[in-house]
């Protein structure tokens, strides 16, 4: 509330100065009573009692639609529908009209002209009809009710029934309310009858058998009749016709079939044999199978047809006769000799013929024809099979099935398939063969090659084990069946090898040298090859295949105890081992050989650890030219005549009473070397440096040459690939003894012979100057040295050289030139050298001023950089910007640019810059004009467009723009862009529903200004989401619904439109809205939208959804 106001008095306006008000305590008031259709200014007047304010600011606005007037409605009895009609009203963008019926019932439809239909209407009911226009923004009041009849209910709860024996007709209804009278149409395809009745109920004589009618009632008042309720009645179905039989001789069964009746949904056939037994089968085709048929029987077959209320009566009957009923009591005596057999039966009544068969498991089959005789012979049946013997009569029309079988098996077959396995561990031979399908026994005989033994067994089994078999022997063996009656023949004879006999007088030997053992064997009674096996200590075993009665087995173990054996092999077995036979190996190579030489006394130690086998040891140490050896009994001896400077393999010989170990126990030493030879040696006095030179030594691994001060200071070299090496790090300024030693792999040479060198004079120290900034006048000034005579001093800068010489320790160099860095040298000087070095410094004179100054402008942070030619030997600028408002921005570096951030936008700057070395300031550069980054825009503001949710936003110009950029940003984090030379653009895409901030920049010299003041706006509502239909089915009302928009104070719109239909429009403020007085089976596609004051969103995504059935 305003400071000092008590209360407030909204007041509205309209054209004729007619006047609306109302007053509040807080910062809102509602006007009511308001005009519609009509422009209002709004002001407001604080007031505190005793004074009133003078008027606000006056906001105009335009009240809702008046309601549109001389409202009809007619109504099309045929279509149930209501034509709503109306004069059209200007600027309005469209209509809803609205009917609701007694039971508050509610239907509309929309139109953007000046009539729209309403389909689908309730039957009996008074519906009042009010219509509603619709501007962009506002829905107008609805208008005064005017009221309309619909068609009246027709007939409910209709009833069919049919005599099936009179075939007559009774249809009947519940009573309509107020009906005139009632209309009954019975019609197909065919047919069309129309009776008219008073009474809910009529009766007619019998139709057509078979025929389906539509039955359809209607009631009727005035001009008007009501929809129609329908149903269908079907007569009783006709009797079927054409019946024909079907059956195959000895089938249990018989097929009927006959012609199509008319109305039947399904049929029965029956059939009555001569007692009065029934059969029946049921079947909705025009066949059916009649099962149960038995011989010598006589049968009568009919069929009727049903329906789902009635059955027919039935067809005239056909005769059917069996055929005789099978031969009994059939007795078979197979004869085995010939693989016949003998049939006998009694006889069948009413047969004219028998026939005998037989029919193995392999589908075999023998038949035998025996008249009118009681008995006949199958001859030509296979071996070793099960035949069903059986006899079947025939009367000379059919044959009957056949009698019951007589199963029984023919004589055995030869054995097929046999197989022998012999057992070499039992030398037992195990016969087998394929078993037949009827078992039987089996016959095993074994025949030796020499003839001197028969072995045999009988068994029931399909294998059979014989015994008592000779090692080294060959069978021949055969197989045959024996039945309960015959005997099979032999099988075809197989050949059997026995186990082979054990080898005999088995021998091994040794041969030391190379640890192979050699073994030999007497040749064995049926071997065919031998394999022979090793065996040592742990785990080790070896075997030798062969067809000789000898092996060897090398690379053996030393010392070692082996185990041999040898068995022999034929194509089947392999036999018990031989005896094992012991025998051992040479002795073993001593291992871990090592030799330590005493660098002091040239005395070598061999050290062994013992090897198996071994009774003494043997160490002997061989190089080119000379050997030294050395016995003893125990893990170690002494080489005591070795030479310096050599390298001697040592190898170590272990011993027993037959042989020794090989020469692979070795290893090496190297004596201690020979004192190198200085051959020459050569100062660098640049380097200080000196190459010392010695006689070449193969045996040398390493010479190391060191050098030694009188102050104190040594420093030492060395080479391993050479015959020198470099003192490299010497001191100025003295005088070493030098001496050198050779390394060996174990030992040190004693020294070589000793001599001098000495080297240069050292480097000035401390070399420093005294500059004058105003003269150029510089003293330069330095330490003592060791081994000078005198100094010399020389300064250099470009094309520019002064020099002077001093016993002293300090110079004088005069008039040096500006923006120069001199290079200064000082040097010891020496009768036999130099200093190597010589002590420096480098002076910088004053700096000059820069040139080529220059500013560009850098976007980030308004940066203004600054850049210039160097001055020679300017260690540091200053750069000074002063603005025409008196702000001065500086900087500082030791580059040639600078950066001068954060200038004020559009500001002109006169920049200068200033040199300095650490000791001199220079002269300053004269200065140069430079306009700092743009400014941002001011009043910037936005409005926003409904019909395509586009921002339009405007601004001032800004001083220097060469364009702008406007940039929205949505709470959601939604980016928007526009940009133009101008002084507005517009924001495009936007995302609905949106609270938007909105910057805009100034682009200038390719640099964006600081962002304008924030504005703040909201894009056009977002459409309703969730939406979902859900059918109410016992009245088909459809409830839509959907998820509340976030904003307050929405209204939604919701278009509805069934399949073919217009649109209808209602308004909502809630979240759902119920379609009411629809029909069933109907669908309606269902869409919504939201309005809020000042925008109108896009329609929802469109749902379907169907009313019930």
């Amino acid at each position: 509330m305003d400071s000092g106001a008590l209360f407030y008095v909204a007041v509205a306006m309209d054209g004729t100065g007619s006047i609306h008000s109302c007053n509040s305590m807080i910062e809102s008031c509602k006007i009511v009573g308001l005009k519609c259709s009509t422009h209002y200014n709004i002001y407001v007047i604080a007031s505190n009692f005793m004074c009133n304010s003078t008027k606000s600011e006056t906001v105009t606005t335009e009240t809702a639609t008046c309601p549109p007037d001389t409202l009809r409605a007619s109504l099309d009895c045929a279509s149930n529908e209501a034509l709503i009609s109306w004069n059209g009203v200007p600027q309005m963008n469209s209509f809803t009209a609205t009917i609701v019926d007694q039971d508050d019932s509610l239907l509309s439809c929309s139109s953007t002209n000046t009539s729209c239909k309403i389909p689908d209407l309730k039957c009996g009911q008074r519906y009042m009809v009010t219509l509603s226009a619709h501007d962009s923004i506002c829905t107008s009041m609805p208008s005064e009710p005017i009221y309309i009849e619909s068609v009246p209910c027709g007939p409910a709860n209709i009833q069919t029934d049919v005599g099936c024996e009179s075939g007559g007709l009774s249809i009947s209804w519940d009573q309509a309310s107020n009906a005139e009278g009632y209309t009954v149409v019975i019609s197909n395809t065919s047919t069309h009858m129309t009776f008219n009745s008073t009474e809910p109920v009529l009766s007619i004589d019998t139709l057509g058998c078979g025929k389906e009618y539509a039955v359809s009632v209607t009631s009727f008042i005035n001009t008007c009749t009501s929809f129609a309720a329908e149903t269908t009645i079907r007569e009783a179905p006709c009797v079927p016709t054409n019946l024909i039989t079907t059956r195959t001789c000895s089938q249990s069964f018989v097929d009927v079939m006959w012609q199509e009746s008319r109305g039947a949904k399904n049929y029965t056939a029956a059939a009555v044999d001569v007692d009065g037994g029934r059969l029946e089968c049921v079947s909705n085709q025009t066949n059916c199978r009649l099962e149960g048929i038995m011989c010598g029987q006589v049968y009568n077959i009919s069929v009727a047809a049903v329906d789902g209320t009635c059955t027919s009566t039935g067809s005239p009957s056909v005769r059917l006769e069996t055929e005789p009923c099978p031969p009994s009591q059939l007795m078979v005596s197979l004869l085995c000799a010939s693989n016949s057999a003998s049939l006998t039966w009694d006889s069948s009544i009413g047969a004219a013929s028998y026939t005998g068969k037989a029919v193995s498991s392999d589908a075999h089959m023998v038949t035998c024809e025996a008249g009118l005789s009681l008995g006949c012979v199958l001859e030509g049946l296979h071996c070793g099979k099960e035949y069903g013997f059986t006899v079947s009569t025939s009367n000379g029309h059919c044959q009957n099935v056949e009698s019951e079988p007589v199963k029984l098996t023919t004589a055995p077959c030869v054995v097929q398939s046999m197989m022998t396995s012999l057992d070499c561990s039992t030398n037992v031979l195990t016969t087998s063969w394929e078993s037949g399908a009827v078992p039987v026994n089996h016959s095993v005989a074994a025949v030796a090659a020499d003839g001197t033994a028969t072995l045999r067994c009988v068994t029931e089994n399909s294998s059979c084990a014989l015994t008592g078999l000779q090692c080294g022997q060959q069978y021949s063996v055969v197989v045959k069946a024996i039945s309960s009656t015959c005997e099979g023949p032999d099988s075809a004879p197989e050949v059997v090898n026995s186990v082979p006999c054990v080898p005999a007088n088995v021998q091994t030997t040794v041969d030391c040298s190379t640890n192979t053992l050699q073994a030999s064997w007497d040749a064995a009674d049926g071997a065919v090859s031998y394999i022979s096996t090793l065996r040592g200590t742990g785990d080790f075993s070896s075997s030798c295949p062969t067809t000789d009665q000898s092996c060897p087995f090398a690379a053996l173990q030393c010392a070692q105890e082996y185990v041999f054996s040898v068995t022999s092999v034929n194509d089947r077995c392999s036999n018990s081992w031989s005896s094992d036979v012991m025998t051992t190996t040479a002795p073993c190579d001593p291992t871990n050989v090592a030799a330590s030489l005493d660098c002091a006394s040239g005395v070598a130690t061999v050290t062994w650890t013992p090897s198996a086998g071994a009774d003494a040891y043997s160490a002997i140490a061989e190089t080119l030219g000379h050997v030294d050896s050395c016995v003893s009994t125990g893990v170690s001896c002494e080489l005591s005549q070795l030479q310096c400077g050599e390298e001697y393999t040592v190898t170590v010989l272990a011993g027993d009473a037959k042989c020794n170990s090989s020469v692979l126990a070795t290893t090496f030493i190297t004596t201690a070397p020979c004192p190198p030879t200085i051959q020459d040696h050569s100062v660098d006095y640049a380097l200080n440096s000196a190459l010392i030179t010695w006689a070449e030594d193969d045996d040398a691994q390493l010479v190391t040459v060191t050098a030694s001060s009188a102050l104190g200071h040594s420093q030492s070299c060395n080479s391993s690939s050479s015959r020198s090496c470099l003192l490299d790090e010497l001191q100025c300024g003295n005088t070493y003894d030098v001496e050198a030693v050779t390394h060996g792999a174990q030992c040190v040479s004693s020294p070589s012979s000793a001599f001098q060198i000495i080297t240069a004079p050292c480097t000035p120290p401390n070399v420093d100057y005294l500059y004058s900034c105003e003269t150029g006048i510089t003293l330069v000034n330095w330490g003592e040295t060791l081994g000078r005579e005198s100094f010399y001093l020389h300064a250099e800068a470009g094309d520019h050289v002064t020099s002077c010489s001093s016993y002293k320790t300090n110079c004088t160099l005069s008039s040096l030139l500006c923006s120069r860095t001199y290079d200064v040298q000082v040097t010891a000087v020496a009768q036999h050298s130099n200093s190597s070095i010589p002590g420096r410094v480098q002076i910088q004179t004053a700096p000059c001023a820069p040139t080529s100054v220059g500013a560009t402008l850098l976007c980030d942070d308004n940066t203004a950089e600054v850049t210039w030619e160097p001055s020679v030997g300017a260690m540091m600028y200053n750069v000074t910007a002063t603005g025409k408002d008196r702000s001065v921005k500086r900087c500082g570096t030791n580059t040639t640019s600078c950066q001068l951030a954060n200038m004020n936008c559009a500001e002109m700057y006169n920049i200068t810059v200033t040199p300095f070395t650490t000791t001199c300031q220079g002269e300053e550069t004269p200065p140069y004009s430079y306009m700092a980054g743009p400014c941002p825009p001011s009043n910037v503001q936005v409005s926003l467009k409904c019909e395509d949710n586009v921002g339009v936003v405007t601004w001032d110009a800004a001083t220097q723009a060469d364009t702008y950029e406007a940039t929205a940003v949505s709470l959601d984090t939604h980016v928007y862009n526009c940009s133009t030379s101008g002084t507005g653009c517009s924001l495009t895409n936007l995302t609905c529903g949106e609270s938007i901030d909105v910057t805009v920049v100034t682009v200038e010299r390719g640099c964006r200004s600081e962002p304008s003041q924030l504005v703040t706006f909201q894009s056009v509502i977002c459409p309703p989401t969730g939406l979902i239909g859900l059918t109410t089915c016992s009245n088909n009302d459809i409830t839509v619904s959907w998820d509340p928009s976030p904003d307050s104070g929405i209204q939604y719109l919701i278009h509805s439109q069934e399949a073919g239909g217009v649109v209808a429009s209602y308004f909502s403020t809630q979240t759902s809205h119920v379609l009411s007085g629809l029909l069933c089976g109907e669908k309606h596609s269902v869409r919504v939208a939201a309005s809020d004051s000042v925008c109108t969103s896009v329609f929802s995504e469109t749902i379907t959804t169907d009313t019930g059935w």
